[in-house]
């Protein structure tokens, strides 16, 4: 009969780990065990004290358990090693082999040319996106490079979207991603390159790839190289800015090579079109984003990436870094009147409304906090004036007042400002 109770026993993602497993009956969450025993003590105290699971469910006993093990773990534990003690038929299983997983997998083949040497796994798959520029031959690559004893370096590269991701894997991650399985837990930096969800099993987190072929490549062939070119016909630095190939969540980025940092940066849509950012760190908030004059944002736009990537070069090539300010920045507002600290720095929210707070300065024994808040469209005469009053980080009272400033004023005064002090 099926049964509700389920041991998963997967392929490790570290050199030391023995498996990942997963039983309902114990937390219903992936573990990783450092050793056969160690799964098996902590599946024989899940079974004398199972974890309550809402709705009817049978005992957990050899009857109603099921083990299903990725096929290198095979009979490596059975019903017979965690029920001795209960009476019926089982198999006595196969004992491990004291070799560990990873040294024993065909597909490190392809991963022993690389220790010691100049040489670099390159596994692709696809023939590129369309009117890419690079006229690369691949949907996405990756790249494994050795560094130190079971460590590899490693690249992953979507082009289509222009991502990349770098990262250190061991032995056995870097196996699993041969093998054509990436996993949600042990992999999270591989997120994004998820294709196709496994049919093997509902609860089961694993995705499935096909890897493409399998070559040694020289170094200097592969983003190990410091000539190698992310991305050809983009440029790598112009005009103070710098391009960061490594910028993922489907964007290409230019970053500022003075500080505080500006960036630039291209958001490419799952459809053809594209749009640009342009953001100034001095400022925070989700909505300090400045759109250039002839930009489209996001919901306008029909620009396809790249056409869009030239506009955006030829504007860098016309704006250096330091002569890009947010409007709500301004300077002045960061030197606090006597008795007073900043408690935030400027921020833009609702897309067009400038805040600035400040919190009065207390004894450190104090527990209570003042604050003032002042919000408006930047660099106006019309603000917003909060008081707040917070108590161990909560906030126990809140008052508005509307109040007009001159230009380039902030109203700041005690409680109820009756002038105002311009910075």
């Amino acid at each position: 009969m099926s049964s509700p109770w389920t041991i998963s026993i997967r392929p490790p993602f570290r050199d030391g780990c023995w498996a990942i497993l997963r039983a309902r009956f114990t937390d219903a969450q992936y573990w990783e065990a450092d050793s056969k025993q160690e799964a098996i003590d902590r599946l024989k105290a899940g079974i004398e004290n199972p974890r309550a699971v809402p709705g009817d469910n049978p005992p957990v006993s050899r009857k109603t358990v099921r083990i299903d093990a990725h096929e290198d773990f095979e009979k490596s534990i059975t019903p017979e090693t965690l029920f001795k003690d209960q009476v019926g038929l089982g198999s006595f299983g196969q004992t491990t082999t004291a070799e560990p997983w990873h040294e024993k997998q065909p597909e490190r083949e392809h991963i022993e040319p690389l220790y010691d040497s100049e040489v670099v796994l390159h596994a692709t798959d696809g023939e590129g996106p369309v009117d890419h520029p690079s006229s690369w031959n691949w949907d996405y690559a990756i790249w494994a490079a050795h560094d130190t004893e079971n460590v590899f370096d490693v690249v992953l590269h979507q082009p289509a979207r222009y991502e990349w991701t770098t990262t250190t894997m061991e032995t056995s991650e870097l196996l699993r991603i041969l093998q054509g399985r990436w996993h949600t837990q042990g992999s999270a930096h591989l997120k994004q390159f998820y294709f196709e969800k496994s049919t093997e099993d509902a609860d089961d987190p694993y995705l499935a790839w096909e890897p493409g072929g399998i070559d040694i490549v020289p170094r200097a062939e592969t983003p190990f190289d410091q000539a190698w070119d992310y991305c050809p016909g983009v440029p790598m630095e112009l005009n103070g800015w710098k391009y960061d190939p490594h910028a993922s969540l489907a964007r290409e980025v230019w970053r500022s090579e003075i500080g505080p940092e500006r960036r630039v940066e291209l958001h490419h849509t799952y459809d053809e079109y594209s749009f640009l950012k342009v953001y100034d760190s001095r400022v925070s908030g989700a909505d300090a984003a400045m759109i250039p004059d002839r930009f489209d944002s996001k919901v306008q736009s029909e620009t396809p990436a790249t056409e869009l990537r030239e506009k955006a070069v030829g504007w860098m090539r016309q704006h250096s870094p330091a002569g890009v300010t947010y409007p709500a920045y301004d300077r002045r507002l960061l030197e606090t009147p006597p008795g007073w600290d900043l408690d935030k720095s400027p921020g833009v929210r609702y897309g067009n409304e400038f805040y600035i707070r400040y919190r009065k300065e207390t004894a450190p024994e104090q527990d209570a906090d003042t604050l003032i808040e002042i919000a408006g469209a930047p660099k106006g005469t019309n603000y917003t004036l909060t008081l707040i009053e917070r108590e161990d980080a909560v906030i126990t009272k809140k008052d508005e007042a509307p109040i007009n400033v001159p230009e380039n004023c902030s109203g700041m005064n005690g409680r109820r400002p009756a002038t105002s002090t311009c910075f």
